[in-house]
């Protein structure tokens, strides 16, 4: 009889994709396409409202 108690492997270290860091490139490029959705989402947000006043200005 084993009575070692079993250890649960760490999954932030079993895991293959866990331990590789993206290149410092795509990480670039990933922070730059969260920058450029954020800005867009902002300027969207920013023209709804504008419209949304220039209506109820005009009722």
């Amino acid at each position: 009889m084993n009575s070692t108690p079993k250890q649960s492997p760490d999954p932030a270290s079993s895991s293959p994709s866990a331990n590789s860091t993206p290149p410092r490139r795509c990480r670039r490029r990933s922070v730059a396409r969260h920058f450029v959705r954020g800005l867009s989402y902002g300027t969207g947000l920013a023209l709804a409202s504008l419209l949304g006043y220039w209506v109820q200005q005009l009722l």
